[in-house]
């Protein structure tokens, strides 16, 4: 595949309008979407939408046209419950990435105007409450030009010619584009579409190392969504998957060869934020450990306490029960930051009537990325010592022109190499021979529990206990190395048709239970010889994989793996700031 860009200008007649969302100014109803500089702007995904609804026309009115809208700019999965039980579910990815803000390059109007519009009773009168006040910033009549870039990747030059016909043919075929079209905002006067050069980035480092850190730093506000549990809003995560990160990597290795053989050895970590100003001490964030309790308006880690008890006389509160204030010293306290955060509002368009399309409006949280960067390690040391070379050097190949397609606003990434993997807030202490426990925290999710059916929905607390006893000896290896002592976590069901096609086709559905980042487990150590040699292999890889595991660590049929970034570890992690027990605690008979 070669890698193309294209710039795209779209002239438009004032009043043209991409509402916003979120809070209005005084008198307000409706304003104008504006980009992180403060301008006017169109939306990518405006473009891309009324892009294909053109297409469809021209391949259902003139089949000869044969636009191939599925290979340029993607398709739904079209598994089918009840007519389609063999498919893969796999959807079909876009080869062409449009900006997220196509920006107004014109000066809007210095005189803040605004346009009101009114809603008619059938008595002919102006209905009460139906006086609507929109921000105007252009004057009516004035051409607005608005500039956006799109992003190809192509086969050839012939595909490439191709593709340049038929962009310019879609968009100048649009009438208009925005809100309130049907009143006459948005017409578009002209298009114009050229190829231009991919941006000169600075060339990345080739790593030294077998092990280093990466930063990632997004050009737009992303979703990396949480579980979707079946509604119609996506809620975004604030860390970036290991497994999204080595998704986009495959999607650009086409032309690497050794990379494309190598491409299964790679462990990629998940990517922690952490403030792009902070040079000398980029370090990444912890997960918020289930074990931290509040009481007396202090924060205290009750980890190595296996009963119940009191701190200063007062019950102890877990984080299911905190408050703000709460939660903002413990996210401060692990190195978590405050990202901003909007809600984007989208829906389907219908075909041949241009309405909202019923039961296709859903929200999307987005994490909005300006000044602030995310940290990943990529481990290459499963490459055979005489290939890895060349695979590091075709990884810093492709980190010279970009990420593309990251989560569901397809960002880009340009990433900075560090010849040193990136350290958490908080390090790994190991266990010193005359310690009788350890502690071990989960940073990312694991599946830990493969057989969690016999476990009763309540009162389960012994038989969890069990199974994850059993799950530890299993991932050791060596019966008697260490025993669970006790444990604070918390877990979450993961599953859904896209799982079961994707992964676990082989075997009857049964959603999988992870066991969430934060999650303490507590070890009495019984031989300490082998205690240190699990840990230190762990560290170094991340969790191994249940033997019952369905999947096991193959890939295709897991996708919670270490490779992926699941399973990263800490072991006595030695918190600054927390409320001292030996004085406060009581424990309780």
């Amino acid at each position: 595949m070669e890698h193309y860009l294209f710039e795209v200008t779209l002239n438009i007649h004032a009043p043209v309008l991409t509402q916003a969302t979120g809070g209005r100014a005084h008198g307000l109803d409706t304003i104008t979407l504006r980009d992180n500089e403060g301008k006017p702007c169109l939306l990518g995904s405006s473009v891309r939408g009324n892009l294909r609804q053109t297409w469809e026309f021209f391949n259902r009115i003139y089949p000869q046209a044969n636009i191939d809208i599925k290979t340029w700019l993607g398709a739904k999965s079209e598994f089918d419950e009840d007519t389609d039980e063999n498919s893969s579910n796999e959807p079909q990815r876009a080869n062409l990435f449009f900006s997220y803000y196509w920006q107004a390059q014109t000066v809007e109007n210095s005189e803040k105007s605004v346009r009101h519009r009114i809603k008619i009773s059938e008595e002919g009168t102006v209905e009460e409450g139906a006086l609507q006040v929109i921000e105007t910033p252009f004057i009516t009549g004035q051409v607005v030009s608005f500039k956006g870039n799109i992003r190809a990747f192509l086969k050839d030059k012939e595909e490439k010619e191709r593709l340049l016909r038929w962009l310019n043919k879609g968009l100048a075929y649009i009438s208009a584009i925005g809100a309130m079209r049907g009143v006459g905002f948005g017409r578009i006067e002209s298009v114009a579409v050229k190829e231009i050069p991919l941006p000169e980035l600075k060339k990345a480092n080739i790593p030294k190392n077998a092990v280093f850190g990466i930063a990632l730093k997004f050009d737009r506000p992303f979703c990396f969504a949480k579980h979707h549990h079946g509604n119609n809003h996506f809620a975004a995560e604030t860390v970036v998957s290991g497994a999204a990160i080595l998704g986009a990597l495959m999607r650009q290795c086409h032309q690497h060869d050794e990379l494309k053989k190598s491409i299964s050895f790679i462990k990629i970590s998940h990517a922690f934020a952490c403030e792009e100003s902070n040079e000398k001490e980029k370090k990444r964030s912890m997960a918020i450990p289930y074990s931290f309790v509040e009481a007396d308006k202090k924060l205290y880690d009750v980890s190595l306490k296996k009963t119940a008890g009191l701190i200063k006389n007062c019950a102890p509160a877990f984080s299911v029960d905190w408050k703000g204030e709460t939660w903002g010293n413990a996210s401060k306290l692990c190195g978590q930051l405050d990202l901003e955060r909007s809600v984007n509002i989208r829906t389907a368009i219908e075909e041949g009537t241009n309405r909202a399309k019923d039961e296709s409006l859903f929200s999307m949280e987005v994490i909005h990325p300006q000044d602030y960067v995310w940290l990943a390690n990529i481990d290459c040391e499963a490459i055979p010592e005489v290939e890895r070379k060349a695979v590091l050097s075709e990884l810093a190949n492709i980190f010279s022109v970009e990420l593309v397609g990251l989560g569901k606003t397809k960002a880009t990434a340009t990433v900075t190499v560090y010849q040193e993997p990136f350290k958490f807030l908080v390090e790994n202490e190991l266990p010193k021979q005359n310690n009788a426990q350890f502690v071990l925290m989960l940073q990312t999710p694991a599946l830990l529990l493969p057989n969690p059916y016999d476990i009763p929905a309540t009162n389960g607390g012994d038989a969890l206990h069990q199974q994850y006893a059993k799950t530890w000896e299993n991932l050791a290896n060596e019966a008697g190395a260490f025993r669970l002592s006790h444990f604070y976590a918390r877990q979450t069901l993961v599953g859904g048709g896209y799982l079961q096609k994707r992964f676990w086709s082989k075997h009857p559905y049964n959603p999988q239970v992870l066991t969430c980042a934060g999650s303490i487990f507590v070890f009495d150590i019984v031989n300490f010889e082998k205690t240190l040699e699990i840990l230190k292999k762990w560290i170094k890889t991340g969790l191994p994989q249940h033997s019952e595991t369905l999947g096991g660590s193959a890939w295709n049929e897991n996708p919670y793996i270490a490779n992926n970034g699941y399973g990263e570890i800490v072991i006595n992690p030695q918190w600054q700031g927390l409320g001292g027990l030996d004085k406060d605690w009581e424990e309780l008979a």
